[in-house]
């Protein structure tokens, strides 16, 4: 019997992801199985959606086919697996944001640091959901860098953020990004998105990026193709950076100045709680 206590689906999703990176021998297929069996159907089947939403190539079955090879465990962690199913199509959000001059400062002329006072705060409200009970993890990154020049983990890291999964874009078009040509980020993000919004079928997606460089032109076109999965879109106004005058307009669009201005907004359309929204208010000056 399992000994593990106390896992909420995204700490058994980090358990069980650590125990499937590398050689899986049978001490580390057991754990796999306990930590499967420590969860309720209900957590188990919000954990196992955690594993299969994320832009990575490491889902359900992977964790099942590649990482037990005992015939027993395996059989035992199907079982497992099979109850939690009726639970992994549970609705809620899918946070989906840009790094740089989104969550961090880039090219911002009014601001520097590790993250933007705010965001911290503002991600963690949105995750949980407006009544604070959805799971948490569902926080994904899709970015310009392209992972092998420029990675994001560190970056992130400072952030406080609770990161989910990050995408990178392609080594040729960030090096023509580098030379003002966007096409290739942005083909790269929408794709991305829309890959994010179909491991996740009946979760809203949430967007955040900035208006520096392709996010206004990828949002446009992730509103145009999935329209009834987009929540609502939120774009950083940067100085020197105007917004799109055709989004300004758009009911699905927010545009905001700062995440105290975000979470006001968010609070106004009913996206957030006054508890969420004094939450980000206070991380503005923490």
């Amino acid at each position: 019997m399992p000994t593990i206590t106390g896992l909420s689906p995204r700490d058994a999703q980090k358990r069980l992801l650590d125990l499937a990176r590398g050689p899986t021998g049978p001490g580390r297929e057991q754990q796999i199985v306990d930590t499967l069996a420590a969860l309720s159907p209900v957590d188990r089947g919000e954990c196992l959606r955690l594993i299969n939403g994320r832009n990575a190539h490491h889902d359900v079955d992977h964790l099942v086919l590649d990482d037990i090879d005992d015939a027993t465990m395996r059989q035992a962690a199907l079982r497992l697996i099979d109850q939690a199913r009726p639970h992994m199509a549970s609705p809620g959000r899918v946070v989906v944001s840009d790094i740089d001059d989104t969550v961090k400062p880039g090219k911002d002329p009014n601001a520097s640091g590790a993250v933007y006072p705010g965001a911290r705060a503002f991600f963690a409200a949105l995750d949980a959901g407006i009544d604070g009970t959805d799971a948490l993890g569902d926080v994904h990154f899709v970015t310009a860098r392209d992972g092998v020049v420029v990675r994001a983990g560190h970056a992130l890291g400072q952030t406080g953020i609770d990161v989910g999964s990050v995408s990178y874009g392609n080594t040729f078009a960030f090096m023509l990004a580098g030379l003002g040509v966007h096409k290739g980020i942005e083909n790269e993000k929408v794709k991305d998105i829309i890959n994010l919004a179909g491991r996740n079928p009946g979760r809203q997606l949430v967007l955040l990026g900035d208006t520096v460089q392709a996010d206004a032109s990828v949002f446009r076109r992730v509103l145009q193709e999935i329209p009834d999965q987009v929540e609502v879109v939120l774009l950083h106004v940067v100085q020197g950076f105007a917004a799109p005058a055709d989004l300004k307009t758009h009911p699905k669009v927010v545009l905001f100045t700062d995440y105290q201005d975000a979470a006001h907004q968010m609070f106004a359309r009913g996206a957030i709680s006054a508890a969420q929204r004094d939450a980000v208010l206070a991380d503005m000056t923490a």
